[in-house]
């Protein structure tokens, strides 16, 4: 019988975890430390290399191997995040369908949805090893500032990973969920939350099993690759002092230096002072390749992070103001993501929250472990099953105890096994039905009237004195849950070993009790259409908790129309154009009649997972007309998920037969 698991589809790396007897755990993917490497590189044999062995390609295939692409996921082409991106990576990105990115290798173009899909994929064949039965639901998460063209974008991805997407969840609320469990305390906390390659800030109140998103602000191109990058700069820099040899104009070499500089950090937030040699630099084609000593010191590392960690600074003062709250409001900070290992982090949180962060938990796992109890929740309906047994499980590594691997001594791709590096593992038990936690919706609200495909002269100007304010969701109690707890062998590895160490007595502090918590989480950006002088109308303001409605009521501008186009697009903006735009939604079999006497209200309507939906109704008929917003910068068609569906299965299918 099929599972449902909680998914932190992570920058650097993905991490599946599963609740069962009530207690959260991380399904290893790895014999090491559980976690997968969210990196892809195809071979010359069309074989697909994901995790691990995909990671020891990039410093010898650059051009062939794919990482780091979350920042850009579900972003169109031609924006400037894209070009940007564009400068800084190996692989090459084109454009799309749809002014979609996509990634060419060897010749084949992969969607940014695809590439995420085999990293699902490659993790749920992994962990079906290890529970042995079959995943085919999940909660998975996504940064807080993702807009709804990356959360839709990601949920493809699931789709095309063979996952039914239960609902997606913020990272920092999936956070709050675990260590809210844990804390058993009713107080407002702040999640820091800084991975790979995006930061959120997140505040919650956490009451009466009630867990509600106050406000979110965030950066979705700010995380651990941004430091990377500045060390593996200082290295070029050093290099070419000392070589005469500038790295940065050979996207192999400087792959070299990139994944040289992440392991460099990661020795830093243990030691206050590193050293590696970074070997097969080469300078000329036919020449020896070159070796290069390259120390840094904890002191050099801060001060290469200090303006990254400023921008995280603002975006926490942002957050505050928001929510119209100083840090003395808050009551405790939590730390989330791999990136706050570093010690600067902490104290750099610590001054500006005069407070000393919270980090029991594993900040590698704690958002998985957060989405797994959430897809507990709304997992309904599973048959009652017996105990699997006993397997064989190693117990996990620390994350910070595991010794620092060397970064170049990476095999050659025929060095490389082609048989699956981690070895079959027997199963694991997992949990019983749980129940299902409700949904609480605004009211729908009537905005201004005017013509949604008038010329901008014959549009009225827009008074934004009547627009809606946010809908506070009241605080419901959550249902009791029924069959919350089956007896779990007490080796069962469960978090991770420091986590577990922490929180003492088999974890007891996560276990899943009688009521479920009812999750309330907000949209992080302002839903609006355009108007008249390129202006932004806001149906949804940001922060406003989802799931919710608006209505605005529009026009025909045309005698005899029979469809309207209204251009939508998310962001913060009074000016449309400098929002991200969605799409356009076409409103079609209109009755034949006058100008402006068909009116029509349209609504829009962000589900638990902030993803939109629009529908339309005549006014004065009361017919039902269909309305459809095609998302840009995604290939969301049902031909394009089954070809890039059967693509999977044909690619990965032989690997894991």
């Amino acid at each position: 019988m099929a599972i449902a698991v909680g998914i932190d589809l992570g920058t650097t790396n993905t991490v599946f975890a599963v609740v069962d007897g009530g207690l959260p755990h991380v399904i290893p993917l790895s014999p090491d430390d559980g976690l997968l490497p969210s990196v892809v590189s195809f071979t010359r044999s069309d074989d697909v290399f994901v995790g691990h062995k995909a990671r020891a390609c990039r410093t010898i295939d650059p051009e062939n191997t794919v990482f780091s692409v979350k920042r850009i996921l579900g972003r169109p082409w031609g924006s400037p995040l894209v070009e940007e991106a564009r400068s800084k990576v190996a692989f090459q990105l084109v454009q799309g369908p749809r002014e979609s990115v996509s990634v060419d290798v060897r010749g084949v173009a992969y969607g940014l949805p695809e590439i995420s899909a085999f990293v699902l994929r490659h993790a749920r064949a992994e962990a079906e090893k290890v529970v042995g039965e079959r995943i085919d639901r999940a909660v998975i998460t996504v940064p807080a500032s993702f807009n709804d063209l990356q959360r839709g974008a990601t949920k493809i991805a699931c789709q095309l990973a063979g996952l039914e997407v239960l609902r997606i969840v913020n990272e920092p609320t999936a956070a709050a969920l675990a260590y809210g469990l844990a804390l058993g305390t009713e107080e407002r906390i702040a999640v820091f939350d800084l991975g790979g390659g995006t930061f959120d800030l997140t505040i919650l109140d956490l009451a009466s099993n009630v867990f509600e998103v106050v406000a979110t602000a965030g950066d979705s191109m700010l995380g651990g690759d941004d430091i990377d990058r500045a060390i593996a700069l200082r290295m070029a820099s050093e290099c070419s002092k000392s070589f005469r040899f500038d790295p940065r104009g050979d996207t192999a070499v400087f792959s070299r230096l990139l994944l040289a500089a992440e392991e460099v950090k990661r020795a830093l937030s243990v030691d206050t002072e590193t050293r590696v040699e970074v070997s097969g630099l080469v300078r000329d084609p036919g020449a020896p390749p070159l070796t290069m000593g390259f120390s840094l010191s904890r002191v050099q590392l801060e001060q290469l992070a200090q303006p990254y960690l400023d921008r995280t600074m603002r975006v926490c003062e942002r957050a505050l103001a928001t929510a119209q709250l100083t840090t003395k409001d808050i009551d405790r900070v939590i730390l989330v993501g791999g990136s706050t290992r570093a010690p600067v982090v902490s104290r750099r949180v610590a001054a500006f929250f005069e407070k000393e962060p919270y980090c029991s938990l594993d900040p590698d796992r704690v958002v998985a472990l957060g989405a797994a109890l959430q897809a507990a929740s709304l997992d309904r309906g599973r048959a009652r099953r017996a105990s699997l047994g006993k397997v064989a499980l190693r117990p996990l590594v620390s994350a910070s105890s595991r010794p620092i691997p060397a970064p170049l001594a990476s095999p050659t791709p025929e060095a490389l096994p082609s048989s699956d590096p981690f070895g079959s593992v027997n199963t694991l038990p997992f949990p019983e039905a749980a129940a299902s936690s409700g949904a609480i919706g605004g009211p729908s609200l009537v905005g201004s009237l005017f013509s949604a495909n008038a010329p901008a002269s014959a549009l009225p100007t827009v008074d934004r004195s009547d627009l809606p304010s946010p809908v506070r969701a009241p605080s419901l109690p959550p249902p009791p849950v029924e069959n919350a707890r089956i007896p779990t062998l007490g080796w069962l590895p469960a978090l991770s070993l420091e986590a577990a160490q922490e929180l003492q007595a088999g974890n007891e502090g996560l276990r899943l009790g009688g009521r479920l918590p009812l999750l309330v989480d907000v949209t992080p950006l302002g839903l609006a259409v355009e108007t008249a002088g390129g202006y932004a109308q806001f149906l949804v303001s940001a922060n406003t908790p989802v799931p919710c409605d608006r209505t605005m009521r529009f026009a025909t501008a045309a005698d005899h129309q029979s469809s309207v186009v209204v251009r939508v697009a998310q962001g913060d903006s009074q000016r449309f154009d400098e929002n991200a735009l969605l799409g356009e939604v076409t409103l079609a079999g209109l009755r034949p009649a006058t100008r402006g006497l068909v009116q029509i209200d349209v609504t829009f309507e962000l589900d638990v997972s902030g993803i939109l939906h629009v529908s339309a109704k005549d006014v004065e008929t009361g017919l039902q007309t269909s309305a459809q917003i095609r998302l840009l910068a995604t290939r969301d068609d049902d031909d394009d998920i089954a070809e890039m569906s059967a693509r999977q299965e044909r690619m990965l299918g032989a690997y894991f037969a």
